[in-house]
Parts: C-alpha cells; structure tokens; sequence
C-alpha cells in the first residue's frame, strides 16, 4: 500500500454508520441526547484527528464495542460484577477507554476499572468524549509498554486479574508481543487472563 492510499484508507469522511451499541452507551450512559450524537462525534473527531493521525481515530475505530453475548465478554462481566469478587481488569492500549466505558455501563464498579496508553491525549479526549470525569471512577496510567526503562506501568502490578488487549498485538512485533505478555503478567495471581480482538495473517 503506498503513502497516498494508506492516508486515503487511514481516515474516513463523516460519522459512520448507524452503530447501534456505540450511540446507546453515548445516550444513556453519557447523557448525550440522540439528536446531538452526531455533531458530538465530529467534533471529539476532529478534536483526536489534529492531535494524532492514527488509524483507529480516522476509521472511527473507537466505536466498537464488545458484542453483549460473546461469551468471554459475558464472561468477563461474571467475574468483575460477581458480588465479593476480588478481580479487576486492565485495558491495555486503551485509547480512548470505550471498553472500560460499556463495562461500567454495564454495572462494573469504577474501582476495578483500569486503563493504560501511551498517548495521555487519548485518555483525556475519552473524558471528552463520554462526558464522565466525575463519574467513571477508573484509573488511567500513561507509559510505554515496551520501553524497559519506563517504570511507570508498574504501579499497576498486583491491581488487576483480566487483560483487555483489543486491537494491540497485531501492532507488535512476535518479539514485542512476547514482551508485552511478559509485563503484563508482571506477578503470579492465580487466574490472570487475557481476552481480545487482533487481527492476524497466515504465514
């Protein structure tokens, strides 16, 4: 793919289409009345778009959202909202944190919800975007992943037992994505996991 239709595919003009999962959370869980949804996404868009050209900010990538009956979302949910329950989750690469929003969304208590990303614009344009600074009571970190001299994921180690990895280890290399596993795991809680889509090709 050459530069000029990689730029072509990398953004795509207007809202997308009607995402059903995507503007409910936006209505009932932002507030945000369904006749604004629109004009609303453009703006936080462009908002993204003129902070950083990446892919998933011009395809609208941000949108998707985890299908309520898959059966490891269903189970994922199980486990957080599970009364007594002990685990938490980590949503690596988080971006703008829209899993950690249809979770809450869907009952899971703020304090067992945590993000990380590199990119702290992404964090915050995510407050932007769901309206919910005051509200969402989850924890964000900022740092590399992959930088062994970056430390500052490691507040993290012992607070969660579920990785949400959506759409990140198809972006590494085999040697970074064994890498990655290995800090994210950083301890030896009994159950960790790990669940999300990648993309991957047939060798």
């Amino acid at each position: 793919m050459d530069i000029l239709t990689l730029q072509k595919w990398a953004y795509t003009d207007g809202v997308p289409s009607y995402n059903a999962m995507a503007y409910s959370l936006l209505q009932h869980y932002s507030g945000i009345p369904e006749a604004n949804i629109d004009s609303h996404l453009l703006h936080i868009r462009k908002l993204a778009w003129d902070a950083s050209r990446q892919p998933f900010i011009g395809r609208w990538k941000f949108l998707r959202l985890a299908k309520p009956l898959d059966p490891c979302y269903q189970q994922v949910l199980f486990r957080l909202t599970l009364p007594e329950s002990t685990d938490s989750i980590l949503d690596i690469g988080c971006g703008f944190g829209q899993a950690l929003r249809q979770l809450r969304a869907n009952g899971v208590a703020g304090s067992k919800l945590f993000g990380a990303d590199i990119e702290p614009r992404f964090i915050s344009l995510g407050y932007d975007l769901f309206r919910d600074k005051e509200t969402l009571g989850a924890t964000f970190v900022t740092g590399d992943l992959l930088n062994p001299d970056d430390r500052r994921l490691d507040v993290l180690s012992g607070r969660f037992t579920i990785v949400h990895a959506d759409s990140f280890f198809h972006l590494l290399s085999w040697t970074e994505q064994l890498y990655a596993a290995k800090r994210l795991i950083m301890d030896d809680l009994p159950d960790k996991g790990f669940f999300g889509w990648q993309q991957a090709v047939s060798a």
